[in-house]
Order: structure tokens, then C-alpha cells, then sequence
């Protein structure tokens, strides 16, 4: 049976911000390995923050370039 959406969002999260413990690490990137759905939301995922990083940087910096 599958996780619920909002069970495995919070894997995922807990995942890309280095909170799992090395065993529970170790056994989602191999359920990765063997699942290309969670992949996919794990990469869309990592891309998602990176976007949003970038904005928020390029956001700080505008701001910072408006202040004298």
C-alpha cells in the first residue's frame, strides 16, 4: 500500500534537508533506485528549492541595490 501524499512529501523533505537517520537514508535512496515515481518527485522537488533559492537571492540582491 502506498503512503499517503502528505507522508511521503514529508519523507522527501526529510530527506533533502539531511534529517533521516543513515539506515533510513540508506533505504529511501534505495527505494529511489527502485521506484522512478519517487525519483521524479524527489528531483522535482530538489528543483523546486533551487528555484526558489535563486529567487530569493536574486530578490535579496535587488533589494540591496535599491538601499544606499
Amino acid at each position: 500500500m502506498a503512503e499517503p501524499a502528505e507522508e511521503l512529501d514529508l519523507m522527501i523533505e526529510e530527506y533533502l534537508e539531511g534529517r533521516m537517520a543513515p539506515a533510513e537514508r540508506a533505504q529511501f535512496e534505495d527505494r529511489m533506485k527502485q521506484d522512478p515515481e519517487l525519483r521524479n518527485r524527489v528531483n522535482s522537488t530538489t528543483r523546486s528549492v533551487e528555484l526558489l533559492e535563486q529567487a530569493l537571492h536574486e530578490g535579496a540582491d535587488r533589494q540591496a541595490d535599491l538601499c544606499p
